[in-house]
């Protein structure tokens, strides 16, 4: 499902309910505009029912059999397959469509108004995350691009202290002036609000300079202090059938992905 919703420009969550004593995973909702949710929907639905139909097949039509380990390891397999070639033609069709739109800009000289079909891809993601959040549209991509900046700023400070005439320096206010000088360098014309401003040249700055210090005097930092709670694990082994992982994976390279649907049968489906 999260992939089906990824190559459809949509958002799924998980519901969970609490029961026995652990979280078990009840059901999905999906985010996103009406068409890109119903593509999803339908996608999905058949899909599942295709690998479900294969399943039945692998261990011979056998309906009681179908949440035995063999039949579940034979799903997993091809539901792993579909996933990979899902993903694999969605970045394929990006990457082509975005080759074709600079193609067709320069071709123009830089003035044919084209879309990026992968800058089309993290609006959607952007606006459904604001939707999931209830927050005011825009906040999600705003956020990413202050971190974006943060993370150039966290480069720019590195640097600095990487350089050869700073090896062994520990004076903090010319290591903090150094710093803050790269930092408005890297950011400037970025566009940011005074406020935005400060909080990304702070971001990592005194870290970065408290740990060149401390390594220029010789003083070893203090690690983190381990143990914490603790998690059960088991072995996947002993739970699947590899064989008819195998056949599963296999299946699912000849599942076609481009299935036909009716629009008014899915638009049904979903308001039902």
């Amino acid at each position: 499902m999260s992939s089906v919703a990824t190559v459809n420009f949509a958002m799924v969550t998980t519901d969970f309910e609490w029961k026995k004593r652990r979280w078990y995973r009840t059901g999905f909702e999906l985010v996103g505009r009406e068409e890109n949710v119903i593509g999803a929907s339908v996608m999905f639905d058949y899909l599942r029912s295709t690998v479900e139909r294969l399943a039945r097949n692998h261990v011979g039509g056998d309906h009681l059999k179908l949440m035995t380990k063999k039949a579940m390891s034979f799903k997993t397999g091809c539901a792993e397959q579909l996933t990979q070639r899902l993903l694999e033609r969605h970045r394929a069709a990006l990457a082509e469509q975005k080759a074709t739109a600079n193609a067709a800009r320069q071709a123009s000289g830089g003035t044919a108004l084209v879309v990026i079909m992968e800058d089309y891809a993290e609006q959607e993601r952007c606006a459904n995350e604001d939707f999931r959040c209830g927050l005011p549209p825009g906040t999600t991509a705003h956020n990413k691009f202050i971190a974006k900046r943060k993370n150039e700023a966290w480069g720019a400070a590195r640097e600095i202290l990487q350089r050869e005439e700073f090896k062994g320096v520990d004076d903090e206010a010319m290591l903090n002036q150094a710093i803050v000088e790269a930092i408005f360098v890297k950011i400037a014309g970025a566009g940011l609000t005074d406020k935005e401003l400060s909080e990304v040249v702070a971001y990592g700055r005194d870290d970065q300079v408290r740990a060149h210090i401390a390594n220029a005097r010789g003083v070893k930092p203090k690690g983190r202090r381990g143990g914490g709670r603790r998690y059960r694990s088991y072995n996947r082994q002993d739970r699947t059938d590899w064989s008819a992982h195998s056949a599963g994976s296999e299946a699912g390279k000849s599942v076609n992905l481009d299935k036909q649907v009716d629009r008014r049968a899915a638009h049904k489906a979903i308001e039902s």
